[in-house]
């Protein structure tokens, strides 16, 4: 793709990369902007947004290649196979109508083949997503925890599997380990460690309670880790037993079994991608299936990005997912409610609107995305003050 996009800044240089979630026969065209700033000014000020073209730059300033490949969530209908080969790209089918996509990046212009594929229906990079988690628990049993282990729900999770998508989890932790010193946990598959990849998937390593098992007994080790402990106290609230604090400080399902999914890390240290996640709990649904019990997937990482109305790709591959009687999903609402992240409004053709925003002092970059209505041309142009 050769066009350009001109960024116009009085006092420092910015170097963009653009990625384009395309929406064929769809009401919704998002355009994502991340800019780095080689000079961050303190508090600098953006007054006024013109669009004049865009592209997307899978290429650093150096001419290095920023990432390997990249993913696309799309919804399609028809022979995904031969999608794919009309598009000269893999994929991964996820459920359904639902699958990823991949081009390495040097074949990075066989984007607008998906783009224009009859077939694919909706797309979307896969971006960045973060761990959302507050340390105040404190009103946990005020909310519902005592009404549902009290009669007459006496709710425990017996017989129901707990899926955490995470950071990863403890599990020599007792809460994690029942009364008879055996692992409440059957399958941990971690996506960073190379290894014994789980079925229908080629990368990670699978973990099955008996191998858990002969790690608690310290018969076999295992290389497994929680990088940061998010995933551990999210499995912890959501279904710990209590036993490390002689029952005082127990989850809501205490009796459930437990699914541990370690998020391949994207880099940054407590980030992973959209498409790790998709395939996440497509990992728990083949799980499910296989051992034909109720789930609930928890996934504690989020984003601000998108237009947060339920209508992304994935947000609809999720809703697809929830049809089914025997899977729950709970999502975190996140810590950032009221950080003023969005901006909305109405524009006519040849109308200006001027928007205003501050980067803070030494942020040396940050993300912009435009989330239109209709299939719409914008101008725009950045302008520091």
């Amino acid at each position: 793709m050769t066009d350009r996009i001109k960024i116009f800044y009085n006092f420092f240089i910015v170097s963009i990369s653009l990625c384009i979630n395309y929406s064929t026969n769809s009401t919704k065209v998002n355009s994502f902007f991340h800019i780095f700033c080689e000079k961050p000014r303190k508090f600098t000020k953006i007054t006024q947004f013109k669009v004049i073209k865009i592209f997307f730059q899978p290429y650093n300033q150096r001419g290095e290649a920023k990432v390997q490949k990249v993913e696309i969530l799309a919804k399609f209908f028809g022979d995904c196979d031969k999608i794919s080969e009309e598009i000269g790209c893999k994929n991964e089918i996820l459920c359904n109508n639902f699958a990823i996509f991949s081009i390495s990046a040097d074949q990075i212009k066989k984007i607008k083949n998906i783009k224009n594929h009859p077939q694919i229906l909706q797309s979307e990079f896969s971006h960045k997503i973060f761990h959302e988690f507050t340390e105040n628990t404190s009103n946990l049993n005020a909310v519902c925890k005592e009404n549902l282990n009290n009669p007459p729900e006496n709710l425990t999770g017996k017989g129901v599997i707990i899926a955490i998508l995470d950071s990863g989890i403890d599990f020599r932790h007792p809460d994690f380990i029942d009364e008879n010193n055996n692992s409440r946990i059957l399958y941990i598959w971690d996506q960073n460690e190379p290894g014994n990849a789980p079925d229908n998937f080629d990368f990670g390593t699978e973990y099955s309670n008996s191998q858990i098992n002969m790690a608690i007994n310290n018969e076999l080790e295992l290389p497994f880790i929680d990088f940061d402990g998010h995933g551990t106290a999210v499995a912890g609230i959501a279904a710990g037993n209590g036993r490390a604090s002689n029952g005082r400080n127990t989850g809501i399902a205490s009796q459930s079994s437990i699914i541990a999914v370690k998020l391949l890390s994207s880099g940054d240290y407590f980030a992973t991608s959209m498409a790790n996640l998709a395939r996440a709990v497509k990992y728990v649904l083949n799980k499910q299936e296989k051992l034909q019990m109720p789930v609930v997937i928890n996934i504690s990482y989020g984003t601000n990005q998108g237009a947060h109305d339920g209508q992304s790709v994935f947000e609809q591959y999720l809703d697809n997912i929830s049809e089914n009687k025997n899977i729950s999903i709970v999502v975190a609402t996140g810590n950032e409610g009221s950080a003023r992240h969005h901006f909305r409004a109405q524009i006519k053709t040849g109308d200006i609107l001027n928007i205003e925003f501050i980067i803070k002092t030494n942020f040396d970059e940050f993300n912009l995305m435009f989330i239109n209505s209709f299939y719409d041309l914008i101008d725009f142009q950045i302008i520091s003050s």
